[in-house]
């Protein structure tokens, strides 16, 4: 059905003149590429193929071009320039790009999308690869005629409630003690901040203000941006909790020096690709629904939740802003998600998360929801006259509670021993004298 088209043979569009609209300049071409060609003589700006040996350099140099011309991420085009490797190497349609054929490229996309079936998503990746190369030589890909697949829309999105993200929590994953306290403490702040991936290893001591009560973060995917959120107490400075502040405590015993809010046991900084390993390896054994996307994911549909359960509707604005996104519509596609998940779990998700506690878990709802309480609580609360109670609070006062009572129990039963042994064996005084 495809055929190796050489390099050297590229498409030629008919010659035809082209017409600007009535009322304005009119200009008539007798080719587009030779435009194209004139305006890379006149643009010292793009890349030049001709200037390069090899394919990696060319690779090289659109990185720099990528990152310093265009200003855009330089993850994005190391994504982009491992799909150009691998459309390079391809065995049947390879794609030299030093001379940039379309018909070349056009059959390798034709023939993995529908002879070596590949994913829409590859696909379309590959293309925006082509796109973002192209236009650093000066290229306009319009004239291709080429149109990827269209992605199937998402329909599911799996997360955890708040039962499992409480139980993924204070799960024991290692005997490493300082390796489970900090896959425990990432996950409670990843799933109560919902950062990107890229945004927790690049987390620095100084962009939390604990006095204050805020946090700066940096956005790498957008160059460096910052943002400013301002989280609840118990995920910045409560004692009893994994927050910010008992963590700096733990980390200043490894290396009080390193400004990196996570680091290694030997003192070192992640990276996200480590970070990544890491948590995956030890949580997704735990719930196998697991990667790091999924604790943003749920920290917007949780926020979301919050704001139906406290004002009756879905404050996308406010989710927005937490979550950064640039676009409203972005952080609507939540919202389908979150009624789903607010019909089966009807209660607040993110006090609950924070206020945990097992044994008020099942069918409680806030006080402050729209709808009434099932069940009664069983002790009042410790907090503001709120049902959720800080996670293992009353736990942990029963268990003392207990302790307190065996003790008073032993020291009651020795000292009736005692007493009973002394009027066994001793001897009364004035007897027999």
């Amino acid at each position: 059905m495809f055929k190796n088209i050489p390099n050297h043979e590229t498409l030629q569009p008919d010659n035809t003149d082209l017409e600007i609209e009535d009322g304005m300049q009119k200009c008539e071409i007798n080719h587009i590429y030779e435009v194209e060609r004139k305006n890379k003589l006149l643009n010292p700006y793009i890349l030049k193929p001709e200037k390069y040996n090899t394919n990696e350099e060319l690779f090289t140099n659109f990185k720099n071009w990528w990152t310093k011309r265009y200003r855009k991420n330089p993850q994005t085009a190391h994504r982009y320039i491992l799909n150009l490797q691998r459309m390079k190497n391809d065995n049947m349609f390879p794609c030299d790009f030093l001379e940039i054929n379309p018909a070349q490229i056009i059959a390798h996309l034709d023939y993995h999308e529908k002879q070596n079936p590949e994913t829409p998503w590859a696909i379309i990746n590959k293309w925006k690869a082509v796109v973002a190369l192209t236009k650093a030589m000066g290229i306009n890909t319009e004239y291709w005629g080429y149109i990827p697949p269209r992605p199937p829309p998402a329909k599911v999105r799996i997360i955890p409630t708040p039962k499992t993200v409480h139980q993924l929590i204070t799960h024991k994953y290692t005997k490493d003690k300082y390796l489970n306290h900090l896959i425990q403490y990432i996950l409670y702040q990843g799933f109560g901040l919902g950062l990107r991936p890229e945004e927790h290893p690049i987390l620095k001591t100084n962009d939390f203000y604990l006095n204050e009560q805020y946090i700066i973060i940096t956005e790498p995917k957008k160059h460096g941006q910052r943002r400013q959120i301002f989280p609840e107490k118990e995920l910045l400075t409560d004692p009893h909790r994994k927050s910010i502040y008992n963590w700096m405590k733990w980390r200043n015993k490894i290396n009080p020096g390193n400004n990196n809010l996570w680091i290694q046991k030997n003192g070192n900084p992640y990276t996200t690709d480590y970070l990544r390993n890491i948590l995956t390896e030890h949580v997704k054994p735990v719930w196998p629904h697991f990667n790091m996307y999924v604790m943003r994911h749920y920290c917007a549909i949780m926020r979301l939740i919050h704001s139906k359960a406290e004002t009756g509707k879905w404050d996308t604005w406010e989710v927005k802003e937490w979550l950064g996104h640039d676009d409203e519509k972005t952080t609507k596609n939540y919202i389908r998600y979150a009624d789903k998940y607010y019909r089966i779990a009807h209660y607040d998700w993110l006090k609950a998360m924070l206020k945990f506690h097992k044994k008020r878990y099942n069918g409680l709802l806030l006080e402050n929801s729209r709808t009434p309480l099932l069940t009664p609580p069983t002790t009042p609360s410790n907090r503001r006259n709120q049902v959720w109670a800080r996670p293992c609070s009353d736990l942990f006062y029963s268990v003392k509670k207990f302790k307190n009572y065996l003790n008073t129990q032993v020291l009651n039963l020795s000292t009736s021993l005692t007493k009973l042994f002394f009027s066994l064996f001793s001897k009364p005084m004035g007897v027999g004298s």
